[in-house]
């Protein structure tokens, strides 16, 4: 049975150009050949993707990999035979003259049915000679396009062995179609089984019938699981939001649970400090006592040796020797508090979420030490009280009954000291002081507490930290981590430039320095690093790791630094995304948009340099610069294309959205390069050419440009978290706020900062900036970035180096 004709119609409607086309090549095929997953491609494609590829053939459509080797792979007949019918028909559609397939030479005028071939007129009469040809079905081609037979039978295929031959037998043996010369040259019974080829293909039509119905009921599944897997996200969103909730609830219970804890302890501190404070007052009155004591003893003893006789000094002399022995004697000391500490928790279980508070308890520590101790008879007082009666007036009896009843208050209530541990300011010590502190960077000074014989003391002291600012006007209280060891971790932020001062301290109210306080740290700004053996760079970022990202054209890569311009990866790219790339910008997703000055578009890749998308071949004509807009999430581009000369945008998947500030609009564009955008989504493009930088708003509408003092040659131009403006312009970097008011330069790199001339309105003179990559090059610079912590990184192309500056 011959296979059902297919009308030219529905050819050229059904099939599309790129079915007929090799993706490696993206031409017609020619001499197609498809690999074990069914995928074609030209044979002479397959040879170089082969070579290209170390030897190993994958298939540049699925990777798979095929081990047969190309001669080996079987020719796709259907595939030729479709694109010689397709060009035919558009022959014929475009009524232009077909030239005849016999001679090669004269224009067509008939068509063969049966062999399928346009004949002239000579050749004609030779087909009509050949008794093997009379037969044949032979039409003009007026009549050919309007007839019925303008359907073309696409199974009809000649043998790639005998040209002249139709295949019209299939090999069993050899599982391939075969004309009648091949079953006696190469196929020759009883070797080979032979069977007609409509019949095998009829056969292999109901099997594949059996398969295609499998695979649609597999494409079911796939796209059942499809669904279930774009559900997937929103799925993990609902429980992320689910978890949260839980996360939430008990950071509330864990909140009132902090805040109630906060309450009792903050109430037990009160309740000990009034204790402490009640004692205190006691002790004040127990001193008072002592003192009267000793003054009303002194005053009747001067009395007694002015107004006394003899008999009067000598009848207590014995008492009275005694009493003022011991009274010297007595040791007095002020009395010191219990200490009392808050501890953080370590343990929750065992300390609560916040911690304890700890009381280093102290019984009462009274004035009077040394006593004797022994009871005092009352029967040694009613003695004495007697004899001084007999001897003194009443005025000197009071006075001694006050002073004895303050020697047995004093004797009843003094008790010995408890002895403590105490910190030592002169064993303790603080480590990882820096001598210097780039601004914007930050220090962990760890800080140890011993006892005098050296030992880490594990109980908490009470140990201050403060910082006095450059300005030595203002004193500030830094924070101290408690690490529960004996060690404390103070972090030292340099968010100044200048010398600031610290002290560390141990002990209440003011305390005593440890031993290497207070010391300074000097935090500097200005140059900070060079990150040299660059190619040719032009675009920088920084990533959210804060790493530097530059773009390396003549190397085909991206390179990423980190912080410290130390090198950490790159991506090269090769082979089949081949590419240039001048400006790089990362989206809030971590996707790098890169600037292909190859082949004028955007490519997007990930964060280890793996493709995704490319876009904008159509749009962009000679791409620069590139940022994307935080506010809208659309892709800017600057186009340096000679008429136009504008900004193209797009989103972040490719679509075409507008262009604006072309030189045909109201603010012309002579040569924009790089660009920036804000949080607020206003755009600033440099202008090099026209030595200014223009600002557009959100809605992409002219709002102004600025060139304030001095602006020559404007390349790079980037925007801080405080929307400050920093522009790169020949050798020099400046600053501006968002309306483009001149705040400062940053850096001068021109001939005159090597003789440390400053001709502007500048803070600093830069000279040894002139060393940053060596040499005394002129700097040309191209892009720039800044960090959230203030470094400022531009590139220099001249000296093929990154310079990174602090204000």
């Amino acid at each position: 049975m011959a296979g059902a004709p297919v009308s030219a119609e529905s050819i050229l409607n059904e099939v599309r150009e790129d079915f007929l086309s090799c993706s490696i090549c993206f031409e017609f095929f020619k001499k197609p050949r498809f690999l074990p997953c069914l995928h074609t491609f030209c044979e002479k494609c397959l040879v170089d993707y082969k070579a290209q590829s170390e030897g190993v053939l994958r298939c540049a459509t699925c990777r798979l990999q095929c081990d047969t080797p190309i001669q080996g792979l079987k020719s796709n007949f259907f595939i030729a035979s479709l694109i010689d019918s397709v060009q035919k028909l558009k022959q014929l559609k475009s009524h232009h003259p077909i030239i005849c397939d016999m001679c090669e030479k004269k224009p067509a005028i008939h068509r063969c049915v049966d062999c399928s071939q346009f004949c002239c007129t000579s050749c004609v009469k030779i087909h009509e000679r050949v008794p093997a040809l009379r037969s044949h079905n032979m039409l003009t081609i007026d009549e050919y396009t309007e007839s019925s037979a303008h359907s073309i039978d696409l199974s009809k295929a000649f043998c790639s062995d005998h040209k002249d031959s139709h295949l019209k037998f299939y090999c069993d043996t050899c599982e391939v179609p075969i004309c009648s010369d091949c079953t006696i040259v190469n196929h020759r019974v009883p070797e080979h089984v032979h069977r007609d080829l409509q019949v095998v293909a009829e056969e292999y039509k109901r099997q594949l019938k059996n398969l295609l119905e499998q695979l649609k009921a597999k494409e079911k599944q796939l796209e059942m699981k499809k669904a279930a897997a774009k559900n997937t996200p929103d799925e993990i969103q609902t429980h992320c939001e689910a978890e949260k909730k839980k996360i939430t609830d008990k950071a509330t219970g864990v909140i009132e649970k902090v805040r109630s804890d906060e309450k009792e302890l903050t109430d037990a501190l009160d309740v000990n400090a009034r204790k402490q404070i009640k004692d205190a007052e006691l002790n004040i009155e127990e001193i008072e006592f002592h003192h009267a004591n000793t003054v009303s003893t002194q005053n009747y003893l001067e009395i007694l040796m002015h107004h006394g006789n003899a008999v009067h000094l000598l009848s207590t002399r014995h008492e009275t020797t005694k009493h003022v022995g011991e009274m010297i004697a007595m040791e007095t000391k002020h009395s010191t508090f219990g200490v009392i500490e808050f501890h953080q928790g370590s343990n929750i279980d065992t300390h609560g979420l916040l911690g304890v508070v700890k009381f280093d308890t102290c019984p009462p520590k009274h004035s009077v030490e040394n006593i004797p101790r022994r009871k005092l008879k009352w029967e040694f007082v009613n003695k004495l009280m007697v004899k001084m009666k007999k001897q003194c007036d009443v005025f000197l009896l009071t006075k001694i009954a006050i002073t004895v009843a303050i020697i047995l208050i004093a004797m009843v209530i003094a008790q010995p000291y408890i002895v403590v541990e105490v910190a030592s300011p002169f064993k303790s010590t603080i480590e990882n002081i820096p001598k210097q502190l780039v601004k914007g960077e930050s220090v962990n000074l760890m800080i140890t507490i011993r006892d005098s014989t050296g030992k880490r003391i594990e109980t908490p002291p009470h140990v201050s930290a403060k910082m006095t600012l450059p300005s030595k006007s203002i004193m500030q209280d830094i924070n101290i981590v408690n690490n529960n060891n004996g060690t404390y971790s103070v972090t030292f932020s340099g968010k100044m430039a200048g010398q600031h001062k610290i002290e560390v301290k141990v002990g209440l109210t003011d305390g005593q320095h440890i031993r290497g306080s207070p010391f300074n740290i000097d935090v500097i700004s200005g140059y900070v690093l060079t990150v040299g053996n660059l190619n040719d760079t032009f675009g920088i970022t920084i990533n959210k790791n804060g790493d530097f990202v530059t773009t390396d054209a003549n190397s085909n890569r991206v390179t990423i630094h980190d912080i410290h311009g130390k090198y950490k990866q790159s991506f090269k790219f090769t082979h089949d995304h081949l590419i240039e790339p001048r400006d790089i910008s990362i989206s809030n997703e971590n996707q790098y948009f890169i600037v292909d000055a190859l082949n004028q578009k955007v490519v997007v890749v990930d964060e280890n340099g793996k493709f995704i998308r490319s876009f904008g071949s159509s749009i962009l004509d000679d791409p620069y610069g590139i940022a994307i807009n935080s506010v809208t999430k659309y892709v800017y581009v600057t186009d340096l294309q000679d008429v136009t000369r504008c900004i193209r945008k797009f989103t972040q998947d490719g679509n075409y959205v507008k262009s604006f500030g072309s030189r045909s609009g109201l603010q012309e564009l002579y040569q924009p390069e790089f660009l920036a955008i804000n949080s607020d989504g206003i755009v600033y493009v440099a202008d090099q050419v026209d030595n200014q930088i223009l600002v557009f708003n959100n809605d992409d509408e002219f709002m102004f440009a600025f060139s304030s003092t001095p602006m020559s040659r404007p390349r790079g131009v980037a925007v801080d978290e405080n929307d400050f403006v920093y522009v790169s312009s020949c050798c020099r970097v400046n600053k501006y706020d968002s309306n483009g008011q001149f705040i400062r330069k940053i850096v001068d790199l021109r001939w005159s900062q090597l003789f440390g001339i400053d001709d502007d309105d500048g803070d600093y003179t830069w000279r040894e900036t002139f060393w940053c990559c060596g040499g005394y090059t002129r700097s040309e610079l191209f892009a720039i970035a800044v960090s959230i912590d203030g470094k400022i990184a531009v590139v220099d192309n001249t000296k093929k180096c990154i310079t990174v500056f602090v204000e």
